[in-house]
């Protein structure tokens, strides 16, 4: 463990978190934010604001081009990045040029003109051009996160939608069995709820053995699950682990580790925080976003350590991703407040948990 005299050491050479049960950290200021993904010829690529950046450098440098050049896309925010098993590049994103989101009030509904068109494009030249397959989706969605391959060429992608009748987000599940250039809907999952920030949705997906799990949001006071297995996509249910109305961020080490990051449901030392409904949801919803959790399972998902905050501060930060950049060593970037830092795996490990 590093002791308190190397955290104030490394503190005082900048980027370094010193708080007390804070995992140390270092501030990684020139990376864009993420997600990233490292390309069959070894480049890092980071996907934001509808451009690709580039690192040739593991990260030391960038260079950027527009996806789409012509314009007749561009990726929102918070989209998710895939290389696949031949090498192949695969993006599941929402059109910003198409997103329209209004909400009455009044009527306690989504207005028929909101829409968002959700769509996935591939790159067989390690990201330097796109070719786009398929429009998944044109009803309304705010993220499109998840995104992995449980076989080779067999391809699921998290996305989501708002249901009409009674207005709350759920969960649809989209597969592909050629390695992205075609997609089915597969199953479509509603927790309940209603408002325009109720349900379980905003997911991410994570490859492991005989298929996936994907990790929700939720507003009932912890992450939800699914898994995917050969019979399909299981009915979501409570992780058990206590969370904010936020979605978490999922990575896979290259020792198999599975990483998750997460806002906890109260400040650290706390049972109560403020709680939100009217509009956005039918319960009172914590949205909590001050501080991130970390933790890990070393089964696949099955079970989780006890958590080690990641990240404190005084403006809310959300919507994590999370990059190894090498073995041990992980990048943390939020859509959300732009919260980019570095930290090791080692590290991690040996700050003490929230008690």
């Amino acid at each position: 463990m590093l002791s308190a005299s190397v955290i104030l050491a490394l503190a005082s050479l900048g980027g370094v978190r010193a708080e007390a049960a804070v995992v140390p950290t270092q501030a990684m200021p020139l990376i864009p934010l993420g997600p990233f993904v490292r390309a069959a010829n070894g480049d890092i690529l980071a996907l934001n604001d509808g451009w690709i950046r580039r690192s040739t450098v593991g990260g030391a440098s960038w260079k950027g081009a527009r996806m789409f050049p012509g314009g007749d896309y561009e990726a929102l925010n918070d989209s998710a990045l895939l290389v696949t098993k031949s090498g192949r590049v695969v993006a599941f994103f929402i059109d910003r040029r198409t997103l329209r989101y209004e909400w009455d009030n009044a009527a306690r509904r989504l207005n028929p003109s909101s829409k968002a068109c959700t769509l996935v494009a591939v790159s067989d030249d390690n990201g330097a051009t796109w070719r786009m397959t398929q429009e998944v989706q044109v009803t309304y969605a705010g993220a499109s996160r998840g995104l992995a391959e449980i076989a080779p060429g067999h391809l699921v992608a998290v996305g989501q939608e708002m249901t009409s009748a009674k207005p709350t987000n759920v969960t649809v599940m989209y597969e592909s069995t050629d390695n992205g250039d075609t997609w089915r809907r597969r199953s479509t999952m509603d927790g309940g709820g209603r408002g325009h920030h109720d349900g379980i949705y905003e997911g991410v997906a994570l490859a492991v053995p005989g298929g996936a799990i994907a990790v929700l949001r939720s507003t009932q006071d912890s992450l939800w699950v699914t898994r995917r297995t050969a019979s399909g996509w299981s009915r979501p249910a409570s992780m058990g682990i206590p969370a904010s109305s936020s979605p978490a961020g999922l990575l896979r080490l290259a020792d198999g580790t599975i990483l998750m990051a997460y806002n906890p449901l109260y400040p650290t030392g706390q049972r109560t925080t403020r709680r939100f409904a009217d509009q956005g949801s039918e319960r009172g919803a914590s949205w909590y976003r001050r501080e991130i959790y970390v933790r890990w399972s070393e089964d696949d998902g099955r079970t989780w350590s006890a958590p080690r905050v990641l990240w404190r501060g005084e403006t809310d930060a959300a919507y994590p991703t999370l990059f190894e950049i090498e073995p041990g060593q992980v990048w943390m970037t939020t859509y959300q407040g732009q919260v980019r830092l570095g930290f090791a795996v080692d590290g991690l490990k040996q700050t003490l948990p929230v008690p």
